[in-house]
């Protein structure tokens, strides 16, 4: 990840943030879906990897819900927005 320290330490907060998010969808996805939802998840982990940032937090920040509302949020930020990051994760986990 690029980014002053600062930025850095702040969107590793938010990533581990969105890895709690993620773990708990996959506690109550239906096994058929399981192996997919894990992808994107480890998708959207090395497309942050390689990102800005201020992209991650950007993306990442006041998305206050939790659960499946909090994965609806952020895919719609995805499929809104604009920026590196963004476009990454539409082309590279959604295949847009």
């Amino acid at each position: 990840m690029r980014g002053t320290e600062k930025q850095k330490a702040f969107a590793e907060k938010l990533i581990a943030k969105m890895n709690e998010e993620f773990d708990g969808l996959l506690k109550i996805c239906p096994e058929d879906f399981r192996g997919t939802f894990a992808g994107i998840k480890e998708s959207y982990n090395r497309e942050m990897a390689n990102a800005y940032a201020g992209d991650v937090i950007s993306l990442l920040i006041n998305n206050d819900k939790t659960g499946l509302a909090w994965y609806k949020t952020l895919y719609y930020r995805v499929e809104l927005g604009c920026d590196a990051l963004e476009m990454n994760i539409k082309r590279n986990v959604y295949g847009k």
